[in-house]
């Protein structure tokens, strides 16, 4: 029977109604019983808590009730936030919660009124699942006096609770843990986003850890707590897809992780969190095209994270170490990891504002996206195009080489507003996937660049350990357009930049070739990056390819041969330039002609000019000095300060010489590099006029050029091994024409005759029998009478040269005159030789150059004269003569046809002349010219020196003979003796010694201008006139007289000076230089 004033029974209630108004005794169970039959009414599933009989335990009691209590409305709700509580202590260090507990020792506070009243109605000691191992009054304490309480972020969230272990507040605040959401705690099995496998299996142990130590106590408590313990793992192992009981508890290191240690009668288990595992970062940059030696992570935005990688749960997302992205916290992560693990984040990848160039291409030789020719801008209502500078920081260049970063660049056009703007895109390679970060930008007119700078790079190749990489960068504005913005390039990897006070151009040197180029205004502040295209792999072939290679440093010309596979060819200077910003050609040209290296292929020989313009005098190639090409001859100014020529001959110059040959070496190198060479074995040649100071300073400098480039380029560089490395001219010469044109040297002379000396070597039976080198050659042979001769060379070749013309200095004009003749001097002969041939001035030239070149063949025919009284030659015969260099070209300028012959007049008299001198029979033996003007040397250096015909190469017999009567600090030397000047130390006096009643003498030299004169009329030469003057006796006396004055000038001028700096000359070839110049002047 019910009453409408009680609440309903359950149907199977054991308690039953009694009689109205009559009392029944019962058993205190009564109580329990009633409560338990009560029909309890339905709540809704939110319902969270109930309202109750005020209680200060009433929580803990509820929980307590709950749990055991299946069919209560609220077992769900609370069973799921006691798992959530438990896995929050339990995964308290892998989630990075700031969970802390407090102890709250009820018997330590009982003078507290608050604290008495929850002693007196706390519940009873037997209401636990374990007991308290401490006693008090003789007996052991109520587990429910001493309890703790949780703190999540310094607010209360729970506490333990004797009956049920943890006891969750009923709105306590749980935020920062995965399974909190809509205002309450959940159970982490809710969803598989609030646990990985790993967080799985560790709690499932921890919960195995927790449910063992259950096992030793005993009662009903226990034993329900452990029933929900077993169900909670079974849970957990029904999601896991290996069996748990296989896998290792990882505890946490931290004992005190909670503050304080928590014990609960013989359980520790609560007080031991489980260790957070150190996972691999989901984020961490992977390295494309570049090796990383740290470790990188990106912060990514983790709403765009979840978006871009949907099919994974944030807690399986590792941002670094420990660390989630279900619990990161960007703030509490900086706070924790700055300075252990470098991370970088969007700002530290796109920079601030987009810079550009007006209008496209602008960039040639810089790696762009392809959609950039998409981007446009408005301005007056007119479209127009841009080229972008990227808008990233330099640091992204660290992980991905400039090929790699492009493939992952994107541009798009886009507006903000009603403004033009660009959306910029890079999707980064993590090692959880691709990732993409954006960032717009509007084109501001003010960010436009309006004025591009000139910057090229060179050599455009990647080698082995080569370190010598150059950059020029040149600002092109003028006055009137100084207002233009322009960009700096920094080379954030730079070894040297000079000058370091940017005027118009700076060249900057590095040990690699450059991934990028920083772009700076003029006052430091970034404008963007230049993804430089990365430059062709070269020497990674045959580590054994070896050049041998052949150096001819000229006078006027220097060339270059290589050998390989028994193939000699002439270096060929190839253009290695990486041209970033776009140029005209011809600008672009003339820049690199005057501030850098040539941009076209240049084949050697090439003039031996330097250009050190911007030098600090410190000898750096490229730096302080560099191989001048002369781009256009006629525009070449010589007498510019930085141009730099007589490098060979001129004392003052050795600086310039080594810096010129520094660089020579460096672009011979950089050419043998781009053929995949990995050795360079070097043959040098130095003429025999050096002195014996000169030809030591000249190899020591070749050795250090040698030992320096080994070290910078990769290449192993060493002298040629098999023969003499360090060979005179005339022998390179000589071996040039036995093995490369095949000639026989069984009695021959051969002169290898360059701007400055002829060296010349007489072989007997393909054996060298003497050389020597003496200093007369295509410069006096030929260049000074077009000195004199302005109007006429302006004439033919349209080049006005009568300033130069009319300088003290010879220089400037020899060194322009050779490049106009080395450019269109063939051409001219062909057309116009025998047009010209009645010309006077032609005439003069002709007639001065041909006399002067039969002085050297007749004391030539003086040497062979002076070796048969030696007896090292005793043929009787004069010997043909071989003709290279240079200044061999000269002799087809003495032919009226243009082109030289052996049959030809000038061949004729050179041979009547050789015998003159010689006092042997002339049979008209030939003059015969190299098939490779001045190619001789160069390649003769490079030829086999073991299996060639010739023999004496190494020997060293350079002295010369003096072709006239001298005397020597009072030691007489004959016209056939050899001016060995090595036995004094000093020079004190050196005088020419007259013959019989003269005061002077120059016997042998006027001899051979009789000897020519007559030559014209025996051998009836009608295409070269003779000398006009010569038989009027008071002319020739006072020709003489200024002659013998010249050469007692140059031997006073030797007096005083240390005989190993002496470039010793023949008394005779003074001689004839000085009558060449005085006829020169006087003509």
């Amino acid at each position: 029977m019910s009453s409408s004033f009680l609440p309903p029974l359950k149907s199977q209630a054991r308690v039953k109604p009694g009689e109205a108004g009559k009392w029944q005794p019962q058993a205190g169970i009564a109580y329990t019983e009633v409560a338990d039959s009560l029909t309890r009414p339905e709540i809704g599933t939110n319902t969270q808590s109930i309202s109750s009989i005020p209680d200060m335990w009433a929580r803990p009691l509820l929980v307590d009730m709950v749990l055991r209590d299946q069919e209560y409305p609220l077992h769900s709700a609370i069973k799921a936030q006691w798992k959530g509580m438990l896995a929050a202590i339990a995964l308290a260090e892998v989630k990075r919660l700031k969970l802390q507990a407090q102890l709250l020792d009820l018997d330590t506070l009982q003078a507290d009124a608050l604290i008495k009243a929850l002693i007196a109605l706390s519940p009873s000691s037997q209401r636990t699942v374990y007991q308290s191992t401490e006693r008090s009054k003789g007996e052991n304490r109520n587990p429910w006096h001493k309890i703790y309480v949780f703190l999540l972020n310094g607010q209360s969230v729970g506490m333990t609770s004797p009956s049920t272990l943890v006891c969750p507040a009923e709105e306590g605040n749980w935020e920062g843990i995965p399974w909190y959401a809509d205002g309450r705690l959940h159970s982490p099995l809710d969803s598989s986003e609030y646990l990985t496998e790993d967080d799985k299996i560790q709690l499932w142990l921890w919960l195995d850890n927790l449910k063992t130590q259950l096992d030793s106590q005993s009662g009903v408590y226990s034993a329900k707590l452990k029933e929900l313990l077993n169900e909670y793992k079974n849970e957990l192992a029904q999601e896991l897809t290996i069996d748990p009981r296989g896998q290792t508890f990882r505890p946490s290191r931290n004992v005190a992780y909670f503050g304080v240690p928590l014990t609960l009668g013989d359980l520790d288990a609560l007080n031991i969190p489980i260790q957070a595992k150190r996972n691999p970062s989901s984020v961490r940059i992977l390295a494309l095209g570049k090796s990383m030696n740290e470790e990188v992570i990106f912060i990514p935005d983790l709403e765009q994270l979840k978006k871009q990688w949907p099919t994974k749960q944030s807690v399986d997302i590792w941002i670094y170490d420990t660390v989630s992205a279900a619990i990161f916290d960007k703030a509490e992560f900086t706070k924790q990891y700055k300075g252990k693990v470098k991370f970088l984040t969007e700002d530290d990848i796109f920079t601030k504002t987009f810079f550009y160039l007006e209008g496209e291409g602008n960039l040639p030789g810089a790696l762009l996206p392809e959609d950039t020719r998409e981007i446009t801008y408005t301005v007056d209502e007119q479209e127009r195009h841009l080229t972008p500078l990227l808008p990233l920081e330099s640091e992204v260049l660290n992980y991905f080489s400039s090929e790699e970063l492009i493939k992952r660049l994107a541009f798009n056009p886009t507006t903000i507003g009603n403004q033009s703007a660009v959306r910029v895109s890079l999707t980064l390679p993590l090692s959880g996937g691709d990732f993409t970060i954006h960032r717009e930008y509007p084109i501001e007119v003010n960010n436009a660049i309006t004025a591009k700078p000139f910057l090229e790079i060179w050599p455009n190749f990647k080698a082995p350990n080569w370190k010598a990489y150059y950059a020029l960068y040149f600002d092109n504005r003028t006055e009137a357009t100084k207002q233009n913005k322009i960009f700096r390039a920094v080379f954030p990897e730079a070894r040297e930049i000079h000058p370091l006070d940017l005027k118009d151009f700076q060249i900057t040197r590095l040990d690699s070739f450059p991934d990028y180029i920083l772009c700076q205004d003029e006052t430091g502040i970034s404008q963007g990056l230049i993804l430089l295209k990365t430059p062709p792999k070269v020497g990674d072939q045959n580590p054994n390819k070896t050049w041998t290679v052949g150096v001819d440093f000229g006078t006027s010309f220097t060339n270059v041969y290589y050998h390989i596979n028994n193939v000699r060819e002439g270096v060929t200077l190839t253009p290695l330039h990486l041209q970033i910003t776009q140029a005209t050609q011809i600008e672009r040209f003339s820049i690199l002609y005057d501030y850098f290296m040539s941009g076209e292929a240049e084949k050697f020989p090439l003039s031996s000019v330097l250009t050190i313009r911007g030098s600090k005098e410190e000898e750096r190639p490229v730096l302080d000095g560099r191989f001048y090409i002369l781009e256009d001859v006629r525009a070449f100014d010589p007498t510019q300060d930085d141009i730099k020529t007589d490098l060979k001959w001129h004392p003052q110059n050795i600086a310039y010489t080594r810096t010129f040959l520094k660089h020579l070496a460096l672009l011979i190198t950089a050419e043998a590099a781009k053929n995949h060479v990995k050795k360079i074995n070097w043959s040098i040649s130095y003429p025999s006029a050096f002195s014996r100071s000169d030809k030591n300073l000249y190899k020591v400098t070749w050795q250090r050029i040698i030992e320096d480039l080994g070290k910078t380029t990769g290449i192993d560089h060493k002298w040629l091994d098999r023969g003499n490395p360090y060979r005179a001219e005339s022998l390179a010469l000589a071996h040039y024409f036995a093995d490369e044109e095949g000639k026989d040297l069984l009695y021959t002379t051969c002169i290898d005759m360059g701007g400055g000396t002829s060296d010349i070597s007489i072989w007997v039976g393909n054996r060298l029998i003497h050389q020597c080198s003496v200093q007369i050659a295509g410069r006096l042979l030929f260049s000074q009478f077009w000195k004199n001769r302005p109007d006429f060379l302006n004439q033919q070749f349209n080049t006005d040269l009568s300033d130069l013309s009319s300088s003290l200095r010879d220089e400037p004009f020899f060194v322009k005159l050779d490049g106009l003749l080395a450019a269109e001097g063939s051409k001219w002969l062909e057309r116009n030789r025998t047009l010209m041939d009645d010309d006077t001035d032609l005439q003069t030239i002709v007639q001065l150059s041909t006399l002067g070149i039969s002085g050297l063949y007749y004391y030539i025919g003086l040497v062979l004269r002076a070796l048969d009284i030696e007896e090292k030659y005793t043929r009787k015969l004069n010997t043909p003569v071989y003709i290279g260099g240079n200044g061999s070209r000269i002799l087809n300028w003495l032919d009226l046809s243009g082109r030289f012959s052996p049959d030809c007049e000038t061949s004729l008299l050179l041979s009547r002349l050789l015998s003159k001198a010689s006092g042997f029979e002339n049979k008209k033996e030939p003059t015969v010219l190299s098939s490779k003007p001045k190619a001789e040397v160069a390649c003769g250096l490079v030829l086999d020196q073991n299996v060639t015909r010739l023999t004496g190469l190494q020997d060293d017999d350079e002295v010369i003979f003096a072709g006239e009567d001298c005397e020597v600090n009072g030691v007489a030397f004959g016209w056939q003796d050899r001016l060995d000047l090595t036995q004094f130390q000093e020079i004190e006096s050196f005088k020419l010694v007259g013959s019989d009643d003269e005061e002077v003498g120059l016997a042998n030299l006027q001899k051979f201008l009789e000897d020519f004169q007559q030559a014209f009329k025996e051998l009836k030469i009608t295409s070269i006139k003779p000398l006009r003057q010569y038989d009027d006796e008071q002319w020739r006396n006072s020709l003489w007289t200024k002659v013998k004055r010249s050469v007692e000038s140059n031997l006073t001028n030797l007096e005083g000076r240390n005989s190993e700096d002496v470039r010793v000359e023949p008394p005779f070839i003074l001689g004839l230089k000085a009558l060449l110049k005085e006829l020169n002047s006087s003509l």
